[in-house]
C-alpha cells in the first residue's frame, strides 16, 4: 500500500466556539493534503489548465468519529484506491496519536477546461498515481 500522510495543527480559525473543529473544515484539511499529493505526483492545476484539463471533486463520503480540537496535531492520508483514465477515488482519513476521526472517500474526475465535460487526465498523470495506487 502507498500511502501519503501529512501532519497539521488545527487553529482557532478552524473551530467553533467550545473549541471543536467545526466539522467543513475537515474537508479543508482533507483538501490541502490531497493537493499536496497531487502536487508531489505530477498535478499542478495552472499546469493542467494549459494542458486541457482540471481535476475537481465528483462526490464525496464522511465519517465522523470524534473531534479534533484547537491545538491538536493531526494526521491527514491520502490512499488511492481506484484509477480510470478520467477519474481517481481516494480514501481520506484523519487521526491524532493514532485515534481515527474522521475517514472519507473522494472521487475527483478529470474535466475539459473547454467544455466542462468529462474527458481523460494525462497519460503521464495517470502513470504518476498509478505507480501509487493500493495494491
Amino acid at each position: 500500500m502507498s500511502e501519503y500522510s501529512q501532519s497539521m495543527r488545527v487553529y482557532i480559525e478552524d473551530t467553533d466556539c467550545g473549541g471543536i473543529v467545526y466539522h467543513a473544515n475537515y474537508l479543508k484539511f482533507m483538501e490541502r493534503a490531497r493537493s499536496d499529493f497531487m502536487r508531489k505526483y505530477g498535478y499542478e492545476h495552472t499546469a493542467a489548465e494549459k494542458e486541457g484539463f482540471i481535476l475537481v471533486v465528483a462526490s464525496l463520503t464522511l465519517n465522523f468519529k470524534a473531534s479534533a480540537k484547537m491545538d491538536d496535531l493531526i494526521d491527514v492520508s491520502v490512499i488511492i484506491q481506484k484509477l480510470t483514465s478520467s477519474s481517481v477515488i481516494m480514501q481520506q482519513v484523519i487521526t491524532r496519536n493514532g485515534q481515527l476521526l474522521v475517514s472519507g472517500e473522494i472521487k475527483i474526475a478529470s474535466i475539459a477546461t473547454s467544455s466542462g465535460k468529462l474527458c481523460r487526465m494525462s497519460e503521464a498523470l495517470k502513470t504518476n498515481l498509478k505507480s501509487k495506487m493500493v495494491e
